[in-house]
């Protein structure tokens, strides 16, 4: 938008155009060199100042204008559900100047949503632990048949060594067919990976 201020147009060269040897009387010839003059303050006072005054009120109308059309775009930008993320803890209200922010994600990590996974199919779902018990299901398989392939034995007793070549044996003629683990106190594992800590908000009204 374009401002344009009303300009002089009068003709100012009065003494100028006077003959040379003009004929007025002298108060007439001061009057001719006053012209130019009043015709200046003339232009000022009642033509040039309106001019500025109405121009300001222009421009300042026109600022407003541009201040609704940026905050609008910012709200649009900054618009209710976005994240910030930031190493400082400063609420993007004090800065953005709008929006109410809360502090999310407290001690959790970003996963990208996967529209085929179950899991991470849309945005805002929460899962996962920091650390994790192992069950038997986690334990894997323990085959402990022909473990023991030779027994020597120095006994006057008959010995029975059909059992050699089963999954355990504890003594000539002794089988014990069970191996388990027992562990009714198990500790956690802590599966936290690497991480840096940042402050996330969220935009929510």
């Amino acid at each position: 938008m374009s401002i344009n201020l009303p300009k002089l147009t009068e003709d100012l060269n009065i003494i100028q155009s006077l003959d040379d040897q003009p004929t007025l009387t002298s108060s007439e010839l001061k009057g001719r060199f006053d012209e130019a003059g009043n015709k200046i303050k003339d232009y000022i006072n009642n033509i040039l100042i309106k001019g500025i005054n109405d121009a300001l009120e222009v421009i300042d109308g026109f600022g407003d204008t541009i201040e609704e059309k940026m905050k609008t775009k910012f709200e649009n930008i900054y618009h209710i559900g976005k994240v910030i993320t930031t190493s400082e803890d400063i609420n993007p209200s004090t800065y953005l100047g709008f929006g109410t922010w809360e502090l999310i994600g407290k001690g959790k990590v970003l996963i990208g949503v996967d529209p085929n996974n179950a899991k991470f199919n849309q945005g805002g779902k929460t899962g996962g632990n920091e650390s994790v018990k192992l069950s038997t299901a986690n334990l894997p398989s323990f085959n402990l048949s022909n473990v023991v392939t030779n027994v020597s034995a120095n006994t006057s007793n008959t010995a029975d060594l059909s059992f050699v070549q089963g999954p355990v044996v504890t003594g000539i003629n002794v089988y014990k067919g069970n191996v388990g683990f027992t562990n009714n106190n198990q500790k956690a594992i802590d599966i936290t990976p690497m991480y840096e800590t940042v402050y996330r908000y969220k935009r929510i009204a």
